[in-house]
């Protein structure tokens, strides 16, 4: 009878041990842990962080630790400042926020160098226009301001070669003039805007053989808003006065319209195109395949505008569209757009230019002196720091950095504008861009009198 009862306990405490380990198990799963100098339990995050170069110190609160990039831990939920250190970088410093039983990371730290790297590519020495940039980053194509030919540079020989000259005023007949330069998806060929006596024309350049396409007297149109199909360089569009209408220059012809009364429209980079037309209802966000086809309501009823910016993300296979009116200058953020009943969310009421990060998280946006950022994974904006004068540009470098031309200086900067680093000191509007791989930032600063320089500043090692 002892006996039995020994064994009765024995399985009591076997089952008891069991499920006070699940129970801690459970817990610690969920992010606690037991403080045996309070006797409480704690809530953690885990924190993780890698850099770019890796084997940086951490220090946390200002105290030095014993860990180096990349570094996993957990830490009791709170505010911690992070400073991450390397011999010949600059620190990086941010406050994070550890939330209990969530991840809490930094997988984008770029370390730039104490001393960056320059190298003057080229100079021009009447100066140069409209800095323009293929998808890819490989391939440059800009205005040399002396003469206003069209010049191409390939960041893999470093060589400039004229691409396109205007034709040379003759008689009575007025000088061309080149307004706009645009590269196709694949880099292929380029579309240079001109203008003569004031009429615009439109020329297509092969940009391997210069072969020359003059598309407003081949097709007889006067062309508004033309674009190549990023996918396909023998397809342009563009919006006339009875909608949006393609070229195919492989077998030169010309669609009916694709669809009336456009007022904007833009490529999601899957073979769509996502527009803006007015129905009897007010003005609704459709989409269609490139052939006309396929035609899609997504947003019934958008603000009334005479015109608008639409930009289009596709993050974690969930597809969103933003819309800014230029009248109301109001960005609405559209998402679950293949649905029935899209969400609507007003992001700002004062917004100049929009634009996503490569992998569609964040949504970045101007308004003069002011610039933020929403993330769409945490439902957050960011707003940068107040500007003393009104930002320039703003493009994505990476899908974390920001390249900012503003006032008198390029910065790279964190999607949230933390970290910023002076790149330059000294630009010229329009002529920041980057290369391919993100390792050098392409600055086009002043030289001597009108001349013009073209630096390359390394900021990856």
């Amino acid at each position: 009878m002892y006996r039995r009862i020994l064994k009765i306990l024995g399985w009591t405490g076997l089952i008891a041990l069991i499920v006070i380990a699940t129970i801690v198990l459970v817990e610690v799963g969920r992010g606690y842990s037991y403080d045996f100098t309070t006797h409480q339990l704690k809530l953690n995050g885990l924190v993780i962080f890698s850099s770019s170069p890796s084997g940086a110190d951490i220090s946390i609160d200002g105290k030095a630790t014993r860990h180096k990039t990349p570094y996993r831990s957990t830490l009791e939920a709170g505010d911690y400042s992070f400073d991450i250190t390397k011999a010949g970088y600059r620190s990086w410093t941010k406050r994070i926020s550890i939330e209990g039983s969530e991840v809490s990371w930094a997988q984008y730290i770029l370390l730039l160098p104490n001393k960056l790297t320059r190298n003057s590519w080229f100079s021009a020495k009447s100066g140069l226009n409209l800095l323009t940039t293929s998808r890819d980053h490989q391939h440059f194509a800009y205005i040399d301001a002396s003469d206003g030919t069209v010049w191409t540079f390939d960041t893999g020989n470093h060589k400039p070669a004229k691409l396109y000259t205007p034709t040379a005023p003759a008689d009575s007949q007025p000088v061309e003039t080149v307004t706009g330069l645009g590269f196709s998806g694949d880099a292929s060929r380029l579309l240079v805007s001109t203008q003569s006596g004031g009429t615009s024309y439109e020329r297509l350049v092969d940009v391997s053989s210069g072969n020359v396409t003059k598309l407003t007297e081949q097709y007889s149109f006067a062309f508004g808003d033309l674009r190549f199909n990023p996918t396909n360089a023998n397809q342009l569009f563009w919006l006339n006065s009875d909608g949006l209408r393609r070229i195919d220059t492989s077998n030169q012809t010309v669609s009916a319209v694709l669809a009336d009364k456009v007022s904007a429209y833009a490529f999601n980079g899957s073979g769509q195109i996502i527009y803006i037309q007015s129905t009897d209802l007010g003005q609704s966000v459709y989409s269609m395949d490139t052939s006309g086809q396929n035609r899609h309501q997504l947003i019934q009823s958008v603000v009334d505008s005479p015109s608008y910016e639409i930009a289009y993300a596709s993050y974690r296979s969930a597809d969103v569209v933003a819309v800014l009116p230029s009248q109301s200058r109001t960005i609405t953020l559209y998402s679950q757009i293949s649905t029935d009943n899209p969400v609507a969310q007003v992001l700002t009421k004062s917004a100049d230019d929009m634009t996503f990060s490569p992998d569609g998280r964040f949504l970045n946006y101007r308004d003069g002196q002011k610039l933020a950022t929403y993330d769409l994974e945490l439902n957050r904006t960011y707003n940068f720091k107040a500007s003393a004068t009104p930002y320039q540009s703003v493009t994505w470098f990476d899908t974390y950095h920001l390249l900012v031309a503003n006032g008198n200086a390029v910065t790279l900067e964190e999607f949230d504008g933390g970290n910023p680093a002076d790149l330059s000191t000294q630009f010229l509007p329009g002529l920041v861009t980057f290369t391919s791989g993100e390792h050098e930032v392409l600055v086009g600063e002043p030289s001597t009198g009108t001349a013009v320089k073209l630096d390359a500043v390394t900021i990856k090692p």
